[in-house]
């Protein structure tokens, strides 16, 4: 198979051929179409964890050319989408290796680049919504962070369940995060939200670099901010001290998503009947993928960076 392998010695990204995956019990061997890359990947590689053969990517496209002895759900040919964020990676290359219980099929009305761009993202902003924030139709929801992969989903997930969505986001974005569905959107760059007094019931703070009070005061009684990114001395505070911000009726929760099959399966139905549309960012070939990561870098990209076989 050929790959893209991270070199943590020199910090450098190189194609390789290692040899073919071999399904083992209750896996599917999956021939890869398409990757997105996540904030997820790139947090870890600073962080020096790195991946079985140094390949990252979770998230997955492709279809099923083999299948493990227990696998029931799935049979080669199947077109399907996998999160391995719970699996040590390893979607960079052109062959992949996962457990069934990490697979959906990918939506028939998506192509590979798109449905790329739902598993991690995607699951990530509906547990932190559903599951964290308890998200309940005519809640207003605040995204912080709305233009990157998780926010411009968790925009969409937040409509589909009859919330009123304001989000947070730069200037060059605010077009595409208001088609998406939210009724307010302030410009970071012309507009501190920080300094309004309207309250939320639920914060979504994807991006950006605030004090956990700033957060919690702008919080309704009874409210949650679920702190999913950002910088990280903001995510290590969520983990640290959003207990102590969470005793009387408000909370702030912090959130890492628990990859599962039947949140996948959801967001394929909703995708599939037209109320998720992935946002793409950049296509770039296998070879480009050191690009693909500058762009997660900086925080350039609008919706997800793809990396096509």
């Amino acid at each position: 198979m050929q790959a893209i392998v991270y070199q943590k010695s020199d910090k450098t990204f190189s194609l390789k051929t290692l040899p073919d995956p071999v399904p083992a019990d209750n896996q599917l061997l999956i021939r890869v179409e398409a990757v997105s890359l996540n904030a997820a990947d790139y947090r870890t590689m600073q962080l020096g964890s790195i991946p079985k053969h140094g390949i990252f990517g979770a998230d997955v496209t492709g279809l099923v050319i083999g299948v493990g002895p227990g696998c029931t759900r799935f049979k080669e040919g199947d077109a399907v989408m996998a999160d391995l964020s719970g699996a040590g990676f390893g979607g960079l290359g052109n062959l992949v290796a996962v457990s069934e219980s990490l697979v959906s099929f990918r939506p028939s009305t998506l192509p590979p680049e798109q449905a790329a761009c739902l598993p991690l993202a995607g699951v990530t902003a509906l547990q932190a919504l559903r599951d964290k924030a308890h998200l309940e139709p005519g809640s207003s929801v605040l995204i912080v962070g709305a233009s990157g992969g998780v926010g411009t989903l968790a925009i969409q997930i937040a409509r589909h369940s009859g919330a009123i969505v304001s989000a947070v986001c730069s200037t060059r974005h605010v077009q595409t995060v208001s088609d998406l569905g939210a009724s307010k959107v302030f410009d970071y760059s012309t507009t501190d939200w920080t300094t309004t007094k309207t309250r939320y019931d639920v914060i979504l703070a994807v991006n950006g670099n605030h004090p956990l009070r700033t957060y919690y005061r702008h919080l309704k009684p009874g409210g949650t901010c679920v702190v999913i990114g950002g910088s990280y001395s903001q995510i290590f505070r969520s983990l640290l001290f959003g207990w102590l911000w969470s005793f009387g009726s408000r909370a702030i929760r912090p959130h890492m998503a628990k990859p599962n099959a039947e949140d996948l399966d959801f967001l394929s139905n909703l995708a599939g009947s037209g109320h998720l549309k992935p946002v793409i960012d950049t296509i770039l070939p296998l070879e480009k993928t050191a690009e693909g990561f500058e762009r997660i870098r900086h925080g350039h990209a609008a919706g997800k960076v793809v990396i096509r076989m």
